[in-house]
């Protein structure tokens, strides 16, 4: 028993520490109208996307990462102070020069650039800072870019910019690995009990 007790308190141990800092990771998502589009890469076009469209975004914010911004020589230049943050979720389907990861609070506001390998995004609020943000909050500025085939731009700018999630992400894989890890103990344990063999 007192090993079992043992082996329990070491699991704990290794496991409670990575569920708090998966915990610090979330999910912000937006919905947001089309204002304008200006489609020199033919991206709006080939994506079905008019002025008046309702497109949903979904980002990464972790402020337990430094957020950073690599343009040019590929090497990494790190924002002090700012969230680590990548676009999960985009609407336009091309492609990006410039790596933007970032989200900085300024006062009682913040500004972001982010993205992913498609497309890169900027957001601005200056009705609040991040931490500030509940489902319902309006966020003052918004546009999405990328680069199509022929090498040009498309960009598209909103209106109405809501948040109508913000999530925290399930830390599943840890957890139901150490479900798991528990049981095949247990059944070590029972079969030991029922042999009388000491593994």
């Amino acid at each position: 028993m007192k090993r079992i007790f043992t082996s329990l308190m070491i699991l704990l141990t290794l496991i409670v520490p990575t569920i708090v800092y998966a915990s610090s990771i979330s999910f912000l998502t937006l919905s947001a109208t089309v204002k304008s589009i200006y489609d020199g890469g033919g991206l709006a076009s080939a994506a079905n996307i008019s002025v008046g469209a309702k497109i949903n975004y979904v980002i990464e914010v972790d402020p337990s990462r430094t957020g950073y911004i690599t343009i040019g020589n590929g090497n990494p230049r790190y924002i002090q102070g700012s969230y680590y943050t990548s676009l999960t979720s985009g609407a336009l389907a091309g492609r990006t020069i410039n790596d933007y990861h970032y989200l900085k609070n300024y006062r009682d506001n913040f500004y972001s650039q982010t993205g992913n390998e498609q497309s890169f995004m900027s957001i601005a609020n200056w009705q609040g800072d991040y931490e500030s943000l509940v489902i319902g909050s309006g966020i003052s500025s918004l546009a999405e870019a990328s680069m199509g085939d022929n090498g040009r731009y498309t960009t598209l700018r909103f209106k109405d910019i809501t948040v109508t999630d913000i999530s925290n992400v399930p830390p599943v894989p840890i957890p139901a690995s150490a479900l798991l890890m528990i049981c095949g103990l247990g059944v070590i344990e029972l079969v030991r009990r029922c042999k009388g063999v000491i593994i």
